[in-house]
């Protein structure tokens, strides 16, 4: 069973040698992220690896289904919050799992085709020399897209820059 859980990243070890004394080392952890690239004093190659989800992470047992595990659970150290609800949702939690697993690369990082684009929306840039620049996308084709920048047009290759919309 997935459970949703929000922890503290600082405390994640905490929280992993818990789970694995008190119910075990059967269990798994999945949290989506992407790697993006940062510019740092002109040099491109300085990569960082960040959760989409923030401070949730996705938790699979066998026994995150019983109540009483539940109440056991949030004494681990680490944890912030479990969030209520998991047990009616798992067909939605193992769909939005699988629709980031298929999306993602060799090294288990989300690709941009994950995110939705659509013509006429803003997005930021998240990664590149463009990086926290507002554009807005003109056409999409297979592997690029027609933006503007303020008044400046361009074309950029999906797969070189991450963005995100606004």
């Amino acid at each position: 069973m997935w459970a949703i859980i929000k922890i503290n990243k600082k405390k994640l070890g905490f929280f992993k040698q818990d789970f694995s004394k008190y119910l075990g080392s059967d269990f798994k952890i999945y949290t989506p992220k992407i790697k993006i690239r940062n510019f740092k004093k002109n040099n491109l190659n300085i990569f960082k690896e960040i959760p989409i989800l923030g401070d949730y992470i996705f938790c699979f047992h066998s026994s995150l289904s019983a109540p009483n595990k539940l109440n056991f659970l949030r004494k681990f150290r680490g944890l912030k919050l479990l969030i209520n609800g998991h047990i009616e949702s798992q067909k939605e939690i193992i769909g939005f799992i699988e629709k980031c697993k298929e999306n993602e690369d060799k090294n288990g990082f989300l690709l941009q085709d994950f995110f939705e684009t659509e013509i006429n929306k803003s997005y930021e840039f998240v990664s590149g020399p463009f990086a926290k620049k507002i554009f807005s996308i003109i056409s999409l084709q297979k592997n690029k897209i027609q933006t503007t920048i303020g008044n400046i047009k361009t074309t950029i290759y999906k797969k070189d820059f991450l963005f995100r919309p606004i």
